[in-house]
């Protein structure tokens, strides 16, 4: 036995739902039938989607079939007045002296059909009774129609948002994305504290490519690096691209000589690849430190670093990058 409705106006708010209740009411009182519901269409057999009845023996989410039914949207056949009876998991309702199908137009919903039914003969004109479903087919419609659009929109905005926190050109966060995730992380913190770090870099590179090559090179330079840095972290570390050649990495879980051991190890990477990088490691063992003071930390290792390193190899910028990958646009362009 089934039991659930693919149907849902309640998109409409609590209004739609006691709107389209009132029309099936109303269409109960008009008839003077015994019960009005409508079904959806499943091969030769039909699952109720909404339904009035006294007494309530039939419900929302039943199987049902039909017999000597009489479609009001077509010509009535002559031998349209015999019994007919509808047939459920639980029970038979024989003889029914009304049984009439109004099917949905298929503009809106061809496989629902409005069904009315009594045990004895309706006090409705035909066209006053298929006018009452075509109303109640209208409201539902109203609905599907409405979910479809808050839907689409919904989707739109998951899209939009998506996309106001990632950089299009790195596939990364960017810097309001990492800035936000890093929120979250300070306020779980503050509940549980931990050890977390965060390492900033600084491609030392990346204005000589544009330089040399241009900027669709530098594009290709950006991407290589932050692959290879997403590349070489644990699923639980979060990096983002802060803007221009910058980039950062959070690291939860990770104290202060783990977080610089972090760094040598993607610094041995990088140089082996050719991405010349100046890194800045600040830790937080539990204690109280603010998000600012963290970055700021962070940033200043990381221009300390870019000093030593041009003070060990000189007063120029020593440019070693893979000009062969670059030519080839590095075969990693996203």
């Amino acid at each position: 036995m089934q039991r659930s409705s693919s149907l849902n106006i309640g998109v409409l708010g609590n209004s739609g739902d006691t709107a389209l209740a009132s029309l099936l009411e109303q269409l109960m009182i008009a008839t003077g039938a015994m019960g009005v519901m409508v079904a959806r269409k499943l091969e030769s057999k039909y699952m109720i989607e909404r339904v009035r009845v006294v007494p309530r023996i039939l419900r929302e989410g039943d199987i049902i079939e039909f017999e000597n039914a009489v479609d009001l949207s077509g010509p009535v056949p002559a031998d349209a007045d015999g019994p007919g009876r509808i047939f459920s998991d639980y029970i038979g309702f024989s003889p029914l002296a009304s049984l009439y199908l109004v099917p949905f137009e298929a503009t809106r919903d061809g496989n629902l059909t409005t069904v009315i039914f009594s045990n004895r003969e309706l006090r409705c004109p035909r066209t006053t009774l298929i006018a009452l479903c075509r109303m109640i087919e209208i409201t539902m419609s109203m609905g599907v129609d409405y979910e479809r659009q808050v839907r689409s929109l919904a989707d739109q905005l998951a899209i939009l948002g998506e996309q106001a926190s990632n950089d299009p050109l790195t596939q990364l966060l960017n810097r309001r994305g990492f800035l936000e995730v890093l929120q979250r992380e300070a306020s779980r913190l503050a509940r549980n504290p931990a050890p977390m770090a965060i390492l900033l870099f600084d491609l030392d590179g990346l204005k000589s490519v544009n330089d040399l090559y241009g900027h669709e090179a530098g594009d290709d330079y950006l991407i290589k690096f932050a692959r290879t840095l997403r590349d070489n972290l644990r699923a639980m570390d979060v990096v983002g691209r802060l803007g221009g050649d910058e980039f950062a990495l959070l690291a939860p879980q990770t104290d202060r000589a783990n977080a610089e051991e972090l760094a040598r190890r993607l610094r041995r990477l990088f140089d082996a690849r050719r991405l010349p990088v100046s890194i800045g490691v600040a830790a937080s063992e539990g204690e109280n430190m603010s998000l600012a003071a963290l970055l700021s930390q962070a940033d200043q290792a990381m221009y300390a670093d870019k000093a030593q390193r041009k003070e060990a190899t000189g007063t120029q910028e020593r440019l070693t990058i893979d000009l062969t990958a670059l030519e080839n646009r590095l075969e990693t362009r996203v």
